[in-house]
């Protein structure tokens, strides 16, 4: 089958009626693995092509945060195990190749590339194949201009133009038995205490200064005594020693679906560019973000109320008035969508622009 150029009028009445018969594929494949937090911001692409597919679709994923694809409408989860090498995300090709069985349609989400799931598709031999990168029989633009989650919905764009992102941005399903010990958590809270739940371990490149990250806190808890703050994350980071540490309840540790959870839980979040953001934003809690390596505009908030902060280079170029004046200013009206662009380090001055939600 000829290279297609990623646009259904590309070709013509021809290329229209091709992903017309793809829709009615009896084993259509999707494939997705990336970072825990790219599941969430995936999910709006996810739930529309399960629904586009009615039940007949099967998912090839791995990870340790599968949980947020229980409300999925799939046919069934094809579990495997990556590793990353020098040569990108690797797997046993041929044994999951085996595993996935017939595929008539195969749809990848996935921006990279690796021999493996070369290989995979080869071994699979769909009638048709969609994703981002050179060897499949449609290829769609990998415009990392636009927000991720926008960037794997022009695979559900492909086949229905009509499909709006928007219709799709329910928070992930988090099991009951998590969501229980969230509201357990929370209820351990003194009456009519309001929570800001922080989260600031991730990756090194994406973190903030712990002092910083403590003068913040001190500040914000002394202009607001019905605040408590709840700390959550896989790495204690210390945050709890300032002076109003008694206010300061750390919940390191907490298996990952409770954890997410308790975010969903929050009055207020404030946090670095990771899975717990995108679970606060997901559900709705005004939230404060810090970008610095990573863009707000790719990787930031989607759906929820909040003030990103977008450092020129790096997570040094935020300071704590910046984060502060961005609490108090959501505080004051929980209800803004803005993105704050940083000038370089010690300008006083600051760009502030309203950040237009692509598909929103």
């Amino acid at each position: 089958m000829s290279r297609r150029n990623g646009s259904p009028d590309a070709g013509g009445s021809g290329d229209r009626e091709l992903l017309s018969k793809a829709l009615k594929a009896e084993a259509p494949v999707i494939f997705f693995i990336n970072g825990i937090g790219d599941n969430i911001l995936n999910l709006p692409a996810l739930r529309a092509l399960g629904a586009l597919f009615g039940g007949r679709l099967s998912m090839i994923c791995s990870g340790s945060a599968l949980f947020v694809f229980d409300d999925l409408p799939l046919k069934r989860a094809i579990k495997i195990r990556v590793e990353s090498s020098a040569y990108g995300r690797e797997f046993d090709a041929d044994a999951v190749a085996a595993e996935t069985g017939d595929c008539d349609l195969f749809l990848s989400l996935v921006p990279w590339h690796s021999e493996s799931l070369t290989r995979l598709v080869e071994k699979l031999r769909p009638q048709l194949s969609v994703g981002f990168i050179a060897n499949y029989d449609v290829r769609l633009p990998l415009n990392f201009d636009q927000h991720t989650s926008e960037l794997a919905f022009d695979v559900v764009r492909l086949f229905d133009a009509r499909s709006r992102l928007q219709d799709f941005t329910d928070p992930p399903c988090y099991p009951n038995e998590a969501r229980a010990e969230a509201r357990k958590l929370r209820e351990q809270l003194s009456h009519g205490a309001k929570a800001l739940v922080v989260h600031a371990d991730t990756g090194q490149k994406k973190m903030w200064d712990g002092v910083r990250f403590m003068q913040t806190l001190d500040t914000f808890l002394g202009l607001h005594q019905e605040f408590t703050v709840l700390l959550v994350g896989g790495r204690p980071q210390s945050l709890d020693c300032g002076l109003y540490g008694d206010r300061v309840v750390p919940c390191y540790g907490l298996p990952l679906p409770v954890s997410m959870a308790l975010v969903t839980e929050a009055d207020f979040f404030l946090g670095v560019d990771s899975c717990m953001l995108h679970a606060a934003d997901f559900a709705g809690v005004p939230s404060v973000g810090l970008f610095g390596p990573t863009s707000a505009a790719e990787f930031g908030f989607l759906v929820g109320p909040h003030i990103a902060i977008q450092a020129p280079h790096n997570m040094a170029e935020i300071e704590a008035p910046d984060v502060i004046d961005a609490l108090e200013s959501l505080l004051a009206d929980p209800q803004q969508f803005t993105v704050r662009y940083l000038s370089t380090p010690h300008v006083e001055k600051r760009q502030e622009g309203i950040y237009e939600k692509s598909g929103l």
